[in-house]
């Protein structure tokens, strides 16, 4: 309604105010899914790369695992995972993945990548239970590698680990790398125990006993090796026979 021009400034009001407002809208809300739509491929492509990089620190450290961190003798041993444990406090057992079915025995020892672990107490067709050293039935002959002393490897109820049967005066000292020893008929000699962390004396002032931190980092423990060992019979049969006639 109206003149030509009346009509062309209530035209050019309702572009201003109405139209143009609306228009921008539209392309803003357009722009908005799209950037919306984008962001959530990104997080996608994210999650997965993160997965991805997870799955890949997992076959690193497996991989690293496989890798001992001190000499070995040519043995042969069945690599294991840890899928459990069993039992309280410090009297636990670890649970292997590997059993009757893969050659695993009982009495069999048991290392990490980083030393001694324990010994297999019993097993089953497809999985086995690990006594550790910080149990406090686990028992074994160990070496001070520094001065060559004797000992024997004992853990309290608390999972503190000690050399202990030491003689007062004995040259050990804090800081002294303890290995299995030549006496031990469970494992091979010289495989790493633990390191002395504290000296203490007995209460009958005859020995003393060293704390020993072990080398392998039970809290975390995921992969274990099974060595198959090679018995020495000939000696083996005839110390047991000896012990039984006295």
């Amino acid at each position: 309604m109206g003149s030509m021009e009346g009509r062309l400034k209530k035209a050019s009001f309702i572009s201003r105010t109405i139209l143009s407002p609306f228009i921008v809208s539209i392309d803003n809300f357009n722009s908005y899914t799209k950037i919306k739509a984008y962001n959530e491929e990104l997080q996608i492509l994210l999650a997965n790369q993160l997965i991805e990089n997870a799955h890949l620190k997992t076959h690193i450290r497996k991989s690293e695992s496989y890798h001992f961190e001190f000499p070995m003798q040519d043995s042969t041993f069945i690599f294991a995972d840890v899928v459990g444990l069993a039992g309280n406090l410090a009297a636990y057992n670890i649970v292997v993945n590997k059993g009757q079915k893969d050659g695993v025995e009982n009495d069999y020892p048991v290392l990490s990548s980083k030393g001694v672990v324990g010994k297999v107490v019993q097993t089953y067709y497809d999985f086995s239970v690990v006594m550790p050293m910080t149990n406090p039935e686990f028992k074994m002959p160990i070496l001070d590698q520094s001065s060559n002393i004797q000992g024997m490897l004992e853990s309290n109820v608390s999972g503190q680990t000690y050399i202990t049967f030491v003689y007062l005066g004995a040259n050990i000292s804090i800081g002294d790398t303890i290995v299995t020893s030549n006496l031990s008929r469970l494992f091979p000699p010289n495989y790493p125990v633990g390191i002395v962390s504290s000296i203490e004396e007995s209460q009958d002032a005859l020995y003393i006993k060293g704390r020993v931190s072990p080398t392998t980092v039970f809290s975390n423990l995921e992969n274990v090796f099974i060595l198959k060992p090679e018995r020495k019979e000939s000696y083996e049969e005839f110390i047991e026979s000896s012990s039984k006639s006295r």
